[in-house]
């Protein structure tokens, strides 16, 4: 079952929610995972436990991605990349702290499409073919080239290749620092092969530090969840409840306000019960589809043998990213966001929010 949800105020963004189970074999959990490929905050919420379990801090913790300062997009289509990286796994590649609204952005999709979104300006010089971009709709500023790496007719003894050769040598002089992370198709082989790569090439490439945020909650007031809560359900709160309660938690919000409370008068609509302890972690770093899809499982396993009523974990996808979902192109705005949510019950059921930007092709 899916349906839209429009924020109150649709001017900043739109939502989307369904309800599945992980056993249902039509069940998009995986796509909406790996179809999402630009992530770089993690949140996790756990009602009635204590601690977070060591196989979901340790998958996080450890995540393999990597920075690389001044990189040429003319690197971008070596064939040692390509054939090392992009044919044979999924690289996530995109340059770091770029404005997608106003200046030159640059990525690698797991796709093996490269996606430049360039200003006007460069755009002109450049002497490639492209679109203009989606967003703003009138007079663009910015427009997007597209190309397929893993084209049979791109290499190097084509004229295709030739001339994208040419054009980013000749007429890019453009310099980005990207971020990126490699999941390769062979459990053989190591991620941390992306980083010995461009090692090799004489580049300094780090290691992305991942940073980790821990807030034990007492006597929380936890909403007393159904999965089964119809969208056309009569009752006072709803799934967009659940959403906003669930939002409160990460940005640490009071839950249990009071009418006459200064700071918020919010509670919860619905039905709740107190719990001791409850835990919410947040991840900050880049982290791949395939780690975040890892996460989830692990999440799964962990409420099943616990017996946690149910467990929630929200992915935020970079604010200036070029694509949000897919090659759904991406924009910013007054909001870039980009996220999802899973809320998981223990017999594998589950919602899933999805939450776009203004700026953004959801269809």
């Amino acid at each position: 079952m899916a349906a839209p949800m429009f924020s109150k105020r649709e001017n900043l963004g739109k939502r989307i929610f369904e309800a599945s189970s992980f056993q249902n074999t039509k069940s998009k959990h995986k796509d909406t995972i790996l179809n999402h490929y630009f992530n770089c905050s993690m949140g996790l919420t756990l009602p009635d436990v204590k601690n977070v379990p060591d196989a979901v801090h340790n998958l996080c913790m450890d995540e393999k991605s990597y920075t690389v300062q001044g990189l040429s997009v003319l690197e971008l289509i070596d064939m040692d990349l390509i054939g090392a990286f992009i044919k044979t796994g999924r690289l996530c590649l995109v340059s770091h702290k770029t404005r997608i609204d106003i200046e030159d952005c640059v990525a690698i999709l797991p796709t093996g499409h490269l996606i430049l979104h360039l200003t006007k300006d460069t755009y002109q010089c450049l002497g490639l073919e492209g679109k203009p971009a989606e967003f703003p709709h009138r007079n663009p500023e910015k427009f997007v080239v597209t190309i397929n790496l893993l084209e049979k007719c791109f290499r190097p003894e084509k004229k295709k290749y030739q001339r994208v050769f040419r054009c980013l040598r000749d007429r890019l002089d453009i310099r980005f620092d990207v971020i990126m992370t490699w999941s390769p198709n062979d459990d053989a082989l190591c991620p941390s092969s992306l980083q010995k790569y461009f090692q090799v090439k004489g580049h300094t490439c780090l290691k992305t530090n991942v940073r980790c945020q821990q807030r034990l909650l007492k006597h929380l007031q936890v909403p007393t969840l159904d999965a089964e809560m119809d969208c056309s359900d009569t009752r006072e709160y709803d799934h967009d409840d659940v959403y906003e309660w669930l939002g409160g938690v990460a940005v640490n919000s009071c839950l249990n306000a009071e009418p006459d409370n200064y700071t918020t008068t919010y509670s919860y609509p619905g039905p709740t019960q107190e719990v001791e302890h409850s835990v919410y972690l947040q991840y900050k770093g880049f982290f791949s589809p395939s780690t975040i899809q890892r996460v989830l499982e692990e999440v799964r396993n962990h409420i099943q043998k616990s017996k946690v009523p149910w467990a929630c974990l929200t992915v935020h996808g970079l604010l200036d990213s070029p694509v949000s979902w897919e090659t759904k192109e991406h924009g910013f705005l007054t909001c870039g966001d980009n996220i999802y949510t899973f809320l998981v019950f223990q017999d594998q059921k589950y919602w899933s929010y999805k939450a776009f930007s203004f700026y953004d092709i959801v269809i």
